[in-house]
């Protein structure tokens, strides 16, 4: 991951003259702990249920597979190693898939967090990570940011990387269906 300086030397942004924990200028994705916050996708929620419901299921899908060949291999190798240890974790043949839906154990939170990083390693030219630590009655917390230089054209480069997989994805399934 390539380090990205948004910020001048006493740590304010250019743009909004806010220091780094009151800008959002450049944010991309934020976690509380396993909880993504902000930048959600639906197809790639899509395809990390789909992996993750085969990997439970004990056939994990491969990275030159019929939906993953289709995203950048760096991140089709990515997620094929978090399927890996979706389908490892023993405590999840104790549970139906929609126990695991309703109330996800942490790994699978930690699986999905990984994905979203690797999708936006893909994207975007440099990557900056930042943490915040929030004190206070009903608002503590522990924040992981990534932010990138210029947010609009990442998502767009995103989305476009994405597609491709979304595709096969809906095609796999209605052949399966039809099947």
């Amino acid at each position: 991951m390539s380090y990205l300086d948004l910020r001048n030397e006493e740590g304010v942004c250019p743009r909004c003259n806010e220091d780094a924990d009151c800008c959002y200028c450049h944010l991309i994705l934020c976690w509380e702990g396993d909880q993504l916050l902000e930048g959600a996708d639906d197809n790639m929620d899509r395809l990390i249920n789909w992996g993750c419901d085969l990997a439970i299921g004990g056939a994990p899908p491969r990275f030159d597979g019929p939906v993953l060949r289709e995203l950048p291999i760096r991140l089709a190798k990515a997620m094929e190693s978090q399927f890996l240890t979706v389908a490892s974790m023993p405590e999840l043949s104790y549970w139906t898939l929609e126990e695991i839906r309703d109330d996800p154990p942490y790994a699978m939170g930690a699986c999905r967090k990984f994905i979203y990083a690797a999708w936006v390693e893909v994207a975007a030219f440099g990557i900056g990570n930042k943490r915040l630590l929030t004190d206070g009655v009903g608002t503590s917390g522990i924040y992981d940011d990534i932010e990138v230089e210029n947010p609009v054209e990442t998502l767009a480069r995103m989305s476009s990387i994405l597609l491709p997989a979304t595709v096969a994805l809906q095609d796999l399934v209605k052949t399966t269906t039809e099947s």
